[in-house]
């Protein structure tokens, strides 16, 4: 059975980010700021460079971009694949 929530690189991460429709807002030292709208407010999600994301970080991703687990990674078909 796969985990609920699979760990997600850098890369992913940004591209699932980049479907939603957020972009980089700010960048200071090794943490991004990406910022979209969703559902007609305003969100952002601040990550980690270069970082591999485990459960706990996700979490706070889906939580900061105001979307459903489901909608996160289904956002590109390669994280589709994980859920």
């Amino acid at each position: 059975m796969p985990k609920k929530y699979p760990p997600l690189s850098y890369a992913e991460t940004v591209a699932i980010l980049t479907a939603l429709g957020f972009s980089v807002k700010a960048t200071k030292g090794s943490h991004e700021q990406w910022e979209g709208v969703i559902d007609s407010a305003r969100h952002k999600v601040t990550l980690q460079k270069n970082a591999e994301y485990d459960e706990r970080d996700i979490r706070s991703h889906i939580a900061q971009a105001g979307v459903s687990r489901e909608s996160y990674y289904g956002a590109t078909p390669r994280t589709a694949k994980k859920i």
